[in-house]
């Protein structure tokens, strides 16, 4: 079962957007974003959408995909909802794809213009199970 959330991300919005709302341990949990600015929307094909967050010292980044529709989609799997609680992230939407090294980091030097980012939180609801179960 696909349990989608959509969301409109305003690049000049410097405030949190709505919150994405999991389980801890789900997978395939997809979030649809269509990327505004000042409540207009901007054209999917001329901007590139990338999911960063953090959590205890790990950063993990997704790509986003475009879909059809003109949406940036984000799948969450296991890996993003394995820690439970507030987790914060970030959107970065971009002039071009953002680079990553050999070893899969982001080369930051190589960063294209950044168009706008978006911090928010992921909320991720506590398995009610532990790993001793």
């Amino acid at each position: 079962m696909e349990n989608i959330q959509s969301l409109t991300i305003d690049i000049m919005n410097n405030k949190y957007t709505d919150y994405i709302y999991s389980k801890q341990y789900d997978k395939n949990r997809i979030v649809d974003y269509v990327i505004t600015e000042n409540g207009k929307p901007l054209n999917p094909d001329e901007i590139f959408c990338t999911f960063i967050m953090k959590y205890n010292d790990v950063v993990a980044f997704e790509f986003l995909e475009r879909t059809e529709e003109g949406k940036f989609r984000l799948i969450l799997t296991h890996v993003e909802t394995f820690q439970y609680g507030r987790i914060p992230y970030q959107l970065l939407v971009t002039s071009q794809p953002i680079v990553t090294k050999p070893d899969g980091t982001i080369d930051w030097d190589a960063m294209p213009t950044v168009l706008g980012s978006v911090d928010s939180i992921l909320l991720v609801e506590k398995c009610v199970i532990n790993d001793d179960d």
